[in-house]
């Protein structure tokens, strides 16, 4: 059942309590009563002789269901259009509409409260945009491996290209520890010639080295041990 607006709530009832709207409350002593309309509420209020009223409105986020459209852009015209119809869908809701409305009375120091849902979108069967990702990407399945492939290969082509250009500078054989080795590495990335390979190092940090450098420089490091044994 939908919930009456704010608008509907302070012109129904302004002239019969005061109502006071409220962000958020935290109190141990809370009884939820069992009661399902919000006329009810307001009989009860007034019976006890309690013309303060406090409400709080919950809404759905319109951010939590938009897909940005540069998403998927490297991949097929089938799956942008699956995002495009997916986000005029989301623009045709009214995201006005409340999805919780909290109603609450004090009496001798408990709070006495009722919550009323209403979950719209999830009643007609709308997709948040998380939700949407992972249905795109199993009905695109196909679509998804080939991208993952070609990325795990332009991700193999670029760490041997770096690794070359490592391998052939004198400067690369004084960098006998892994500290140089980083530092080496971040100097390289810093250059313009070189930026576009800092993708290819995102990761965590372990007391200051960052672990994806660390593995990939020590790798080059014992390649250019063996090269120098022969």
């Amino acid at each position: 059942m939908s919930i009456i607006t704010r608008d509907e709530l302070i012109n129904a009832y302004k002239d019969e309590v005061n109502l006071l709207e409220m962000n958020q409350y935290r109190s141990s002593n809370v009884i939820t009563l069992n009661i399902g309309t919000v006329s009810e509420f307001i009989k009860l209020a007034k019976e006890l002789k309690i013309n303060h009223v406090y409400y709080n409105y919950l809404y759905y986020s319109i951010d939590n269901y938009l897909i940005p459209l540069d998403t998927y852009d490297e991949f097929s015209d089938e799956i942008n259009i699956e995002v495009k119809k997916h986000n005029e869908l989301i623009d045709s809701l009214d995201f006005s509409k409340p999805k919780q409305l909290t109603l609450l009375i004090v009496l001798n120091g408990t709070i006495m409260e009722i919550t009323l849902n209403h979950f719209w979108i999830k009643e007609i069967g709308i997709s948040d945009n998380e939700t949407k990702h992972s249905e795109i990407q199993d009905k695109f399945f196909k679509d998804f491996k080939l991208q993952q492939e070609e990325t795990s290969k332009n991700e193999h082509d670029d760490k041997n290209r770096l690794k070359e250009y490592i391998l052939s500078d004198n400067e690369f054989s004084y960098m006998k520890n892994q500290r140089l080795r980083q530092d080496y590495l971040c100097d390289l990335l810093s250059k313009d010639k070189f930026e576009k390979f800092n993708y290819l190092f995102e990761g965590d940090f372990d007391r200051g080295i960052s672990i994806p450098i660390k593995h990939y420089m020590d790798r080059i490091w014992q390649e250019y041990k063996e090269i120098r044994k022969k």
